[in-house]
């Protein structure tokens, strides 16, 4: 069983697949994570994912692989997935799905973060120097 951790969540993960994609001025690496529908919302998902998709941790039986950075929302569906092809003795089966789909931000972007965190903090420090002038 694959499991999916961000921040605080552990989720049940089906699968996931990795592509790249051309999303926001930029060729990306991007992921699309499979959740079985009924498991979680997809509002619930896509708050998670939202808020905390800096640091992905996709773990199974044997391994652990972080993913950095993924954090633009690119995709949230609901979809059928076959799970078991037709047999001559037995039906399709699909189930419903929910796929969310997240891209990485580039260099450049995360360099643009850091420099603006860095000035808020710049801001708050100032504006505790001058707390007691003004």
């Amino acid at each position: 069983k694959m499991k999916i951790k961000l921040n605080d969540y552990e989720l049940e993960l089906l699968s996931y697949n990795r592509q790249t994609n051309f999303i926001q001025g930029a060729n990306r690496d991007c992921i699309t994570f499979v959740f079985a529908n009924g498991d979680y919302s997809v509002d619930e998902l896509k708050k998670i994912f939202e808020s905390s998709a800096d640091d992905i941790v996709i773990a199974d039986d044997d391994s652990e692989k972080h993913y950095w950075d993924y954090s633009i929302l690119t995709a949230v569906e609901i979809t059928d997935e076959v799970v078991e092809q037709e047999t001559s003795d037995s039906p399709e089966q699909d189930i419903e799905v929910v796929k969310i789909s997240v891209a990485q931000k580039t260099y450049t972007e995360k360099q643009e973060d850091a420099r603006i965190e860095q000035l808020n903090s710049l801001s708050e420090i100032v504006a505790d120097m001058l707390g007691g002038a003004l």
